[in-house]
C-alpha cells in the first residue's frame, strides 16, 4: 500500500509544534529542579541556624536541661512538619531526642553523621523507612571549648517541598499549554505564509499544464520561492513561444506540403495524359506526336526544377541544422561573374545585356557556393521577367559593416501587395505566367535561406511596369569557423 503524503503545510507546522513542546519540557523540568535546589538551600539554611542555636543552648543549660527552650527554639522554623532533634555522641549512639523515637539504632553509617565527623557538617536526604517519608537531614558538630563534644541533627519532611515543587509544575504545564496553544496557532500562520506560494505555484503550474501560458507568476516575499516563479514564469513563457513555434512550423509544414502536391500534380497530370494519348494512338501522327513530346518534355524540365531547387532547399536546411556550413574569406567578384556565367545562354537567348559594378578587392566570410547560388536565383529571376535587350545590373557595395548585393531589371515589376509574401515558399505574383517561363516558386525562398545563413537579410524595390531591385545584405562579422568542422 503506498505511503500517504503529508503535504508540505503539515511538514512544516508539526515539527514546529514538537520543537516547542520537547523545549517547555526541558524548561519546566530545569526550573522545577532550580526551584526545589533553591527551597532545599533556604531549609538546609535555616537548619543551620537552629542547629546554632541549639548548640549555643546547650552550652549554657546541659544536655538534659533546658528541653522546653529546645522546642521553643525548633519551633521557630514554621513548618507543617516538627523539626526531628537529635543529639548523638561521636561512636553514633542517639543521646538525647526530640520529636522522634530515641531508641533508634546506631547512627555512625549515616551518610550525614560521616560527613559532619569528617567535615564539621554534612546533610542528606533519604527515605525513613520506619515512617516510610523522606527526609532532609543536618548534622554538625557540637563544638565546646573547641572540642567535639557530639553532633547535632536535625531532620525535617520535605514533602511541603515536593508539594510546592508538583504546584509549580502544574502552573509551568499549564502555561505550557497555553503557549503550545499560542504557537499551534503562529506555527499555522506561519506554514500559512510559507506554503501560500507554493501553492499559487502549484495552481499556476497547473494551469501551464492546460496550456494557459499568458499568466503572471505569483511573486513571494521570499527571495528563493521568487527566484523560483521568474524561473517557472520564464519556462512558461519559453514553452508559450516554443508552442507557438511548433505550431507555426506545424502550419508551414502542412502548407508545404500542399503546395509541394499541388505544383508536382500539374505536371505529373499533363505527362500522364499526353503519354496516355501518345500511347492510345497518337503517336502514329508525327506532328501530333511530336507537338505532344515537346510537351512532355517541357513538362518533366518543371517537375525537375522543382526536385531540383527542393533538393537545394533541403540540403542548405539539413546542413543549418547540423551546424556543418562551412565559412571562408573570399573575393566576391568571382562568385559573381561565375553566376553570370550559368545563366549565359538564358540572357543571350533574350540579347539581355549584363552590367556589374564590382571591386575586384571586396573580400566576405562567406559559403561561396550559397551565394553564388543566391546570385544565380535573383539573377534568372530577372532574366525570366525581363523584356528582351533590356539591360540587368549587378552591383556589389562595400560599406562600413556589410557588403551589399543588388540585382536590377527593367521588367513588369511587381505590385505592392505583393511584396510582402515574395519570399514565401511557391508564392507566385503572377502564377500562370511563372510556370510559363519554367518558375518552380522556390527561388527566392532559397534566396532568403541563404541571407539567414550568412546572419543578413534580403529585401526588394519594385514599381509597375519600370522594374524591380534585389538587395541582398551581408554582414562582415560572420566567423570563418561557424562549423563543426571548422573553417577552411
Amino acid at each position: 500500500m503506498p505511503k500517504i503524503k503529508k503535504s508540505l503545510f503539515y511538514q512544516i507546522l508539526s515539527p514546529y509544534i514538537l520543537i516547542i513542546s520537547i523545549a517547555l519540557i526541558i524548561v519546566a523540568l530545569y526550573a522545577a529542579g532550580i526551584v526545589r535546589s533553591v527551597y532545599i538551600d533556604k531549609i538546609t539554611a535555616d537548619l543551620k541556624s537552629i542547629s546554632k542555636l541549639l548548640e549555643r543552648q546547650i552550652n549554657q543549660k546541659g544536655l538534659d536541661d533546658g528541653a522546653d527552650n529546645i522546642k521553643l527554639i525548633l519551633n521557630m522554623f514554621e513548618s507543617e512538619n516538627p523539626i526531628q532533634y537529635s543529639y548523638i555522641s561521636q561512636d553514633g549512639d542517639v543521646l538525647y531526642a526530640v520529636n522522634i523515637d530515641k531508641a533508634k539504632k546506631n547512627q555512625k553509617f549515616a551518610p550525614e553523621f560521616k560527613k559532619a565527623i569528617e567535615k564539621v557538617s554534612g546533610s542528606s536526604i533519604r527515605l525513613d523507612h520506619q515512617n516510610n517519608i523522606k527526609l532532609l537531614y543536618l548534622a554538625t558538630q557540637h563544638i565546646k571549648d573547641n572540642n567535639t563534644q557530639g553532633i547535632i541533627r536535625l531532620a525535617i519532611p520535605i514533602s511541603e517541598v515536593d508539594k510546592l515543587i508538583l504546584g509549580f509544575c502544574l502552573k509551568i504545564f499549564l502555561f505550557g499549554l497555553s503557549v503550545i496553544a499560542v504557537s499551534i496557532f503562529v506555527s499555522f500562520l506561519i506554514a500559512k505564509r510559507i506554503t501560500l506560494p507554493i501553492r499559487l505555484l502549484i495552481r499556476y503550474t497547473q494551469r501551464i499544464t492546460r496550456g494557459s501560458f499568458n499568466l503572471r507568476a505569483p511573486k513571494s516575499d521570499s527571495k528563493e520561492i521568487t527566484q523560483l516563479a521568474n524561473a517557472m514564469g520564464a519556462m512558461g513563457k519559453q514553452l508559450s513561444e516554443n508552442i507557438e513555434r511548433l505550431t507555426k512550423l506545424e502550419r508551414v509544414r502542412k502548407e508545404f506540403v500542399a503546395n509541394v502536391s499541388h505544383e508536382l500534380k500539374t505536371p505529373i497530370t499533363l505527362i500522364t495524359g499526353f503519354t496516355e494519348t501518345l500511347l492510345e494512338g497518337a503517336i502514329k501522327e508525327p506532328k501530333e506526336a511530336l507537338k505532344f513530346l515537346n510537351i512532355i518534355k517541357t513538362h518533366a524540365g518543371r517537375l525537375n526544377a522543382i526536385i531540383e531547387d527542393l533538393l537545394i532547399l533541403s540540403k542548405i536546411e539539413q546542413g543549418e541544422d547540423d551546424k556543418k556550413i562551412r565559412f571562408e574569406l573570399a573575393y566576391i567578384r568571382p562568385i559573381i561573374e561565375r553566376a553570370i556565367a550559368t545563366c549565359r545562354l538564358k540572357f543571350e537567348k533574350k540579347e539581355l545585356i549584363i552590367e556589374v559594378f564590382c571591386d575586384d578587392d571586396i573580400i566576405l566570410s562567406v559559403n561561396p557556393a550559397l551565394i553564388e547560388q543566391s546570385v544565380t536565383n535573383l539573377l534568372d529571376n530577372a532574366i525570366k521577367y525581363s523584356p528582351e535587350q533590356s539591360v540587368i545590373t549587378i552591383v556589389v557595395e562595400e560599406l562600413p559593416d556589410e557588403v551589399m548585393i543588388s540585382v536590377q531589371d527593367q521588367g513588369c515589376g511587381i505590385p505592392v501587395n505583393d511584396l510582402a509574401r515574395l519570399f514565401q515558399r511557391f508564392y507566385r505574383v503572377d502564377k500562370a505566367r511563372s510556370r510559363d517561363q519554367g518558375g518552380t516558386g522556390l527561388g527566392l525562398a532559397i534566396v532568403k535561406h541563404i541571407a539567414h545563413i550568412h546572419n543578413g537579410m534580403i529585401n526588394v524595390e519594385s514599381k509597375v511596369d519600370e522594374g524591380s531591385n534585389f538587395y541582398m545584405h551581408l554582414p562582415k562579422n560572420n566567423s570563418t569557423e561557424m562549423s563543426e568542422e571548422g573553417g577552411s
